[in-house]
């Protein structure tokens, strides 16, 4: 996802503040890990120099706690968000303001701007408060609504009834 991020850096560095990028790395099973994770953190240094911090592999609840205490999460998807992003939910359900890529196949409530925002139609980097709380709360909507436990389980329940 080197181009997302590489737009990503330009979009920070063209707010002219001081940031930070934190990264934690997840390696799919089959991977290689050390080969990997030498990729991986060559290709974020090469992009962020000295503005990246290497969080390195954390559990779910570590990764919860990064979230939390970050600006905006950056997920992005090869070859975009997908209902199965479980990593997406979760932040969504945290209230994050994410910065994901978008696309057809995307599911059709997240819509740059209203949701989330498509790093395709950045411009400059998101920082209006008013529109980071709209956003919390329409993300929080639907992890609550129709991605949410509650939905999953009514539909589990419809099919055993049926």
């Amino acid at each position: 996802q080197a181009s997302h991020m590489e737009r990503l850096r330009g979009l920070l560095d063209g707010a002219g503040r001081p940031y930070t990028v934190g990264v934690s790395c997840a390696i799919h099973e089959g991977s290689p890990w050390a080969e990997t994770w030498t990729e991986a953190d060559a290709t974020m240094r090469a992009i962020f120099g000295s503005h990246l911090r290497q969080y390195g592999f954390l559990a779910d609840d570590g990764l919860a706690r990064a979230m939390l205490d970050a600006t905006a999460v950056a997920l992005f998807y090869d070859p975009a968000v997908r209902r199965n992003n479980t990593t997406f939910w979760g932040a969504l359900s945290q209230g994050a303001i994410v910065i994901t890529n978008l696309d057809a196949d995307s599911p059709p409530e997240l819509v740059h701007g209203q949701s989330v925002y498509d790093i395709h139609q950045l411009t400059t980097w998101p920082d209006q408060a008013h529109e980071h709380r709209r956003l919390r709360y329409a993300g929080r909507q639907l992890v609550q609504g129709r991605y949410g436990w509650d939905h999953l389980i009514a539909q589990l329940g419809a099919a055993v009834t049926a």
